[in-house]
C-alpha cells in the first residue's frame, strides 16, 4: 500500500474504520504493478491517475479495507488473568462431578471416616473394643484425629466386616498421601500405621500383602521422630517391626539400639507405670533375644546355617537359655496367651535349623512350601543328637502354639492381630514337616517314636476352632485363614492317607491360599455344623524334658 493509503487509514484509526465514501489514495493497477500513484490529472476531475491514463487502462480506486483496533500487550495480559482467576474460582466452588453408579468415599473427608457407615452408638462401640490382650498397647490419647479414630473401627473388624474393607481402603489412601506425597511426620502417622499393621484387613492375594510394609513406613518415620518424646509409641513400632522382619528372616528397618534401650529404661523409671507398659517392656526384651540370636547365626543374611557347626549350636543354644531365662521372670500377671505364642515361635525359630539337612531353607518363609517327601539327606552324622532334641523341642513348642491359640476365647480371638493367624499357620507347617521327615525310615525323626501327634487332629481343631470365630458376619481375617488350613488339611489328605504314593513334585504353599475360601467338605473332616467329626484326643510328648516349655 502507498505511503498516501497508509497515511489515510492511519487518520481512520481514531474511530476504527475507514469511511464508507472515502477511496483509497492508490488505484488497483499502481498497486499491483507496484509504482507510485500520481493523482495529478484526478485533481483536476479526470477518472483516471496520470500512469494509467499514459497507458490507456483501467484506473479502478476501490473503497479501503474495514480495520479494527488491536488491543495492546497490557490489556490482553490483563484479560487472560481475569479469565483464569475466572476459571480458579469454578473450580474451587464448584465440585468435580461423578459418575453416580461408581461408589465412590473422599478419604480426607474426616465427617465420612467418622460417621457415614456407623451411627453413634456403633461407633461409641467400635472405639471401646478392648485390643490391649492382643498385642503390646499403643496406649492412644482420648482425642484422636478422625482418620486414626477410623483406624480403630477397622481394627473392630469383628461388628461390621465389609465397611471395615471400606474404612481400612480409606484410611490406607489417607495415610498414603500425607506420608508420601505431603511428606507429613508425626506421632499419630506412626500409630496409624502401626494399627493398620497390626489388624490388617485381607482383602487381597499373599503377593499384595502389605502389611510388612505398613510396619516399615511407621519404622521409617520413627526414624526421622527419635528427637519426640514418645518412647512408647517407638517401642511398639521397634516391637512389630523386628517381629514382622523375623518371620521373614531378613533384617529390620529398626535395629536393637542405645536408643532403643533408653526407650526402654524412661519406661521402666515411669513413678506409676501401667501394666500394660510392663508388658510392652517383656514383649519387647524377648523379641530383642530373638533378633540378636538370628542375627548371629547368619539367618538375616539368607546364607544356609550348617547345624554341625559348634559355633552355631552355641549360638542357637545361648539364645533358648535366654529366651527360657526371660520366661521364668516374668510375671505371670503380665504374660499373655499372644505373648506365649510369641515366646514359642522364638523356640521354634531357634531350632528351626535341625531341619534344614531335610527341607529347604526357604520352605520356612512365607509363603512356606510343603513337600510330601523330604529331601535327601546324610544321615551318618555325629551331630544326630543334637538334631533329634531340637527337632522334639520343636514339635513341642509347635503343640504349645496351637493349643494356646484354640484356649483362646472366641470373643478375643476375633479381634486378634493378623500376626497370631500367620503364626499358627507357621506352627502347622512345622508339625506337617516333621511328619514328612517321621516316613522316612531310620531318619532322625523316625528314630523318635515317642512322639506321638497326628498334624490332621490338629488341623480339625484349628479349623473348627476359625470356624467359630468366622460366625455368622464371615469375620475377614477367620475366614481367610480357614480357607488356608482347610486347603493345607486337604494336601495332607490327599498325600498321606490316599492309595496313591506321594508325589514330590506336588509342592504346597499355603499362605498362597490366603483369601481362598475352601468351602466345608467332608475332605476336611468338618460337618455343616463346624464340629469336629474324627477324635481329637492328641498325646503328650513326653521322652524329651520340658524344660524350654
Amino acid at each position: 500500500m502507498s505511503t498516501a493509503s497508509t497515511e489515510d487509514a492511519a487518520s481512520n484509526e481514531g474511530t476504527g474504520t475507514a469511511s464508507p465514501t472515502g477511496l483509497n489514495r492508490t488505484c488497483e493497477g499502481c498497486r499491483q504493478r507496484k509504482i507510485k500513484c500520481i493523482n495529478g490529472s484526478r485533481r483536476s476531475g479526470a477518472q483516471k491517475c496520470d500512469r494509467c491514463s499514459k497507458l490507456d487502462v483501467d484506473c479502478v480506486f476501490r473503497p479501503p479495507a474495514i480495520r479494527r483496533r488491536r488491543n495492546k500487550n497490557d490489556t490482553r495480559i490483563k484479560a487472560l488473568e481475569q479469565k483464569l482467576q475466572e476459571l480458579q474460582d469454578a473450580i474451587s466452588e464448584t465440585p468435580a462431578q461423578l459418575d453416580a453408579e461408581i461408589p465412590y468415599s473422599d478419604p480426607l473427608n474426616s465427617e465420612f471416616m467418622n460417621a457415614s457407615l456407623f451411627s453413634d452408638p456403633q461407633h461409641q462401640s467400635l472405639q471401646s473394643t478392648s485390643l490391649e490382650d492382643s498385642l503390646p498397647p499403643l496406649a492412644f490419647e482420648s482425642t484422636l484425629d478422625p482418620y486414626l479414630t477410623a483406624v480403630l473401627s477397622v481394627a473392630s473388624s469383628s461388628h461390621e466386616p465389609e465397611c471395615c474393607k471400606v474404612l481400612f481402603r480409606n484410611t490406607a489412601k489417607y495415610l498414603a498421601e500425607e506420608v508420601a506425597m505431603h511428606g507429613n511426620k508425626s506421632l499419630d502417622l506412626i500409630q496409624a500405621y502401626l494399627v493398620l499393621s497390626a489388624w490388617y484387613c485381607l482383602v487381597e492375594d499373599f503377593q499384595k500383602l502389605m502389611f510388612s510394609q505398613y510396619a516399615n513406613m511407621a519404622a521409617s518415620l520413627v526414624l526421622d521422630l527419635k528427637s519426640s518424646n514418645d518412647d512408647r509409641t517407638f517401642v511398639a513400632c521397634y516391637f512389630l517391626s523386628s517381629s514382622m522382619a523375623f518371620s521373614f528372616r531378613r533384617p529390620s528397618v529398626l535395629r536393637h539400639e542405645p536408643w532403643l534401650d533408653d526407650c526402654i529404661r524412661i519406661l521402666e523409671t515411669a513413678p506409676s507405670i501401667h501394666p500394660n507398659d510392663r508388658r510392652l517392656i517383656e514383649w519387647t526384651k524377648l523379641q530383642i533375644i530373638a533378633e540378636e540370636s538370628i542375627s548371629m547365626t547368619g539367618l538375616y543374611s539368607g546364607s544356609r546355617v550348617n547345624f554341625s557347626d559348634d559355633s552355631i549350636c552355641r549360638v542357637l543354644r545361648f539364645g533358648v537359655d535366654r529366651a527360657t531365662a526371660w520366661k521364668r521372670q516374668v510375671s505371670t500377671d503380665i504374660i499373655h496367651q499372644p505373648m506365649i505364642i510369641h515366646y514359642h515361635m522364638v523356640l521354634i525359630s531357634l531350632h528351626e535349623p535341625a531341619f534344614y539337612d531335610g527341607h529347604d531353607m526357604e520352605d520356612f518363609r512365607p509363603p512356606y512350601k510343603l513337600r510330601p517327601l523330604p529331601l535327601a539327606k546324610n544321615l551318618d552324622n555325629y551331630y544326630s543328637l543334637n538334631v533329634a532334641n531340637s527337632l522334639a523341642q520343636c514339635v513341642a513348642s509347635a503343640q504349645k502354639v496351637i493349643h494356646t491359640f484354640l484356649d483362646i476365647p472366641i470373643e478375643i480371638l476375633q479381634i486378634m492381630p493378623v500376626i497370631v493367624f500367620t503364626r499358627i499357620t507357621y506352627a502347622a507347617v512345622i508339625l506337617m514337616k516333621f511328619d514328612v521327615s517321621a516316613r522316612v525310615p531310620q531318619s532322625v525323626a523316625c528314630l523318635l517314636d515317642d512322639i506321638e501327634f497326628n498334624p490332621k487332629v490338629l488341623l480339625l481343631q484349628l479349623l473348627n476352632k476359625l470356624t467359630l470365630a468366622e460366625g455368622s458376619k464371615r469375620l475377614v481375617v477367620p475366614s481367610v485363614f480357614r480357607g488356608a488350613l482347610s486347603r493345607m488339611t486337604r494336601w495332607y489328605i490327599d498325600q498321606f492317607e490316599s492309595l496313591q504314593a506321594p508325589d514330590q513334585g506336588d509342592i504346597f504353599e499355603p499362605m498362597m491360599h490366603v483369601g481362598i475360601d475352601a468351602q466345608r467338605s467332608p475332605d476336611t473332616g468338618l460337618s455343616h455344623t463346624g464340629s469336629v467329626t474324627s477324635d481329637t484326643s492328641v498325646l503328650p510328648l513326653h521322652h524329651f524334658n520340658n524344660d524350654y516349655l
